[in-house]
């Protein structure tokens, strides 16, 4: 049994919706460097392969 997939298309590798009034807004809010990292990460993806442990 599979599971059905989720639309592929669901996040594409574009800003999460966010990022246009967190940028106007950006000196007013505290923590904007992480939403930008949030973003960044979205977009880039996660490296979690590797050999670390």
């Amino acid at each position: 049994m599979s599971l059905p997939r989720a639309k592929s298309e669901a996040f594409e590798r574009e800003d999460l919706p966010f990022m246009d009034p967190a940028g106007k807004y950006a000196e007013e809010i505290p923590f904007h460097t992480l939403l930008k990292q949030i973003n960044e990460t979205h977009r880039r993806g996660l490296d979690v392969g590797g050999d670390d442990a």
